[in-house]
This record gives C-alpha cells, sequence and structure tokens, in this order.
C-alpha cells in the first residue's frame, strides 16, 4: 500500500514537485485513510479508549471555553467565528474518522437501538455464582491465604501490563509471560489447598463476591467450573445443529437443540 495512502506526513511538498504533483497531493489530502473509521473502536478496544478519551477532554475544554458541550456546540444556530475554528479542529484532531460512510451509519443505528440497554441488563441482572461451586455455603480455612494469594496477583499483573507497556514487549513476550505467572500462581494455590473442588470454591468466593476481574479464578480453576456445571446438570451439553426440520431459525438456517453426555 502506498504510504501516501495512509501517511499524511507523505503528502507534504517537496522543493522538486511540480505545480500537477502539488494539485495531487492536495486533493490526496482530503481522501486520505490516515484514521479508522468510527465503528472499528468495537474491534479495537485501544481506538475506542482514544475516542473515549478525547471526547472527554475535548467536553471539559468546551465547557470551559464557551459554557456548553460540545453536542451544545454543534447545534448552536449562530456560532462565534472562534467557535466554528475550535468545532473545525475537534473534527480534525478527532482519533477515529466520524464521517457518514455506510459502516459508521449502521454502527450509529444499533448503538441508538441498544442505547440503554447494558445499563438494564446490569442493573437487573443477579448472577448466582454458586451454581460453579462443588459444595456451596461452606466455610474454609484457606480463604485468607487465598485471598492474599490473589491480592498478591492482581498486584503483580498490574506492575508486569505497566513494565511491558513502557518496555514495549510484543504481544506473544506478553502472552507467554503471563501463562508462566499463572502456572507459577496455579503451583502456589495447590500447595495452600491441594483439594481442587475446595480450591476452586474459595476462589469463586473471594472473586465473584467484587466487582473486580474474575479472571484469577477462570485462570487457576476454570477445568473445575466446568467440571462443576456438567454435574449439576447431569453432565450433559445441549448445543445446536443444522437441521432442515428444526423449530429455530436464524440467518435463513434451521435449527433442533443437540443434547450430549460429557465425560461418562
Amino acid at each position: 500500500m502506498p504510504e501516501a495512502w495512509y501517511n499524511r506526513f507523505a503528502l507534504n511538498y517537496n522543493d522538486n514537485d511540480s505545480d500537477e504533483e502539488r494539485v495531487a497531493k492536495e486533493f490526496n489530502k482530503t481522501i486520505i485513510a490516515d484514521k479508522k473509521p468510527y465503528f472499528m473502536c468495537y474491534i479495537y478496544p485501544q481506538e475506542m479508549s482514544k475516542y473515549k478519551n478525547y471526547i472527554e477532554n475535548n467536553n471539559a475544554q468546551c465547557i470551559n471555553l464557551f459554557g456548553m458541550t460540545i453536542s451544545e456546540l454543534e447545534v448552536l444556530k449562530d456560532k462565534t467565528e472562534d467557535q466554528l475554528k475550535y468545532l473545525d479542529w475537534y473534527y480534525k484532531k478527532m482519533p477515529v474518522s466520524v464521517n457518514d460512510c455506510t459502516m459508521n451509519r449502521i454502527c450509529r443505528a444499533v448503538e441508538l437501538a441498544f442505547e440503554n440497554y447494558n445499563t438494564e441488563v446490569k442493573s437487573s441482572a443477579r448472577f448466582d455464582y454458586k451454581v460453579m461451586q462443588y459444595r456451596q455455603n461452606d466455610k474454609y480455612s484457606d480463604y485468607p491465604k487465598l485471598k492474599k494469594m490473589y491480592e498478591n496477583y492482581t498486584r503483580d499483573i498490574t506492575q508486569y501490563m505497566v513494565l511491558s507497556k513502557k518496555q514495549r514487549f510484543d504481544k506473544e513476550q506478553i502472552d507467554n509471560d503471563k501463562m508462566i505467572m499463572t502456572e507459577n500462581y496455579r503451583k502456589l494455590c495447590s500447595e495452600i489447598c491441594t483439594d481442587e473442588f475446595v480450591l476452586c470454591d474459595i476462589l469463586l468466593d473471594i472473586c465473584y463476591k467484587t466487582e473486580k476481574s474474575k479472571k484469577f479464578v477462570w485462570d487457576i480453576c476454570g477445568d473445575t467450573i466446568i467440571e462443576n456445571l456438567l454435574r449439576l446438570n447431569d453432565w450433559q451439553m445441549s448445543y445446536y445443529v443444522p437441521d432442515e426440520t428444526g423449530d429455530i431459525e436464524y440467518g435463513g438456517t434451521k435449527y433442533r437443540k443437540a443434547v450430549r453426555k460429557i465425560g461418562v
């Protein structure tokens, strides 16, 4: 791909440029693809983070300058010259392209349709994590030691992610280092509690009684959680398979429910 298609600096004038080349560069600046379109924020989390930070910072600045948010300034009828310049630079510096391309319009339509859905689901959802436990409502003497282990793990992961970002580790190295760290903590937890089902129950209590990440218990006891769920469901797993006589249709294909015994 030619650099001039995505790098704005490649379109700067050179002393040897002809008039035709300069005209072409000016035109190419208007169509350059130097930003990902907005809808890709849902594909690349880092782009969504940059976009949200940009909006938040500019809203605060806009309120300080003009006493209104960006949205309010956009719909203001009689804008001053300073306000027009501010909006012009606001869109030029936007980390993603928010133009009305087809995918961006579809993305906004979906966002509008589900605007309050996530909030409603989160506020009404009450997931009972105890269905993943082997024994429910038991108290264990190893709880304090394992809670300390969880806190150490959370601290170590946080410190490592800061270090990896600072030293620019690649994804392969990060994944490998995290795998080694997780395996070390799995061994340490198993030394504290040798019963895998009791260990799983304790870590579920530790992780699911807070709003923090549940990754620790799934990394350490993921297989045990699956086994507990299968036992609760008489070792049966339900899933859907394509079937012309099925009673469920999706994407133009019919499906039927299938049940399979697992582990017995």
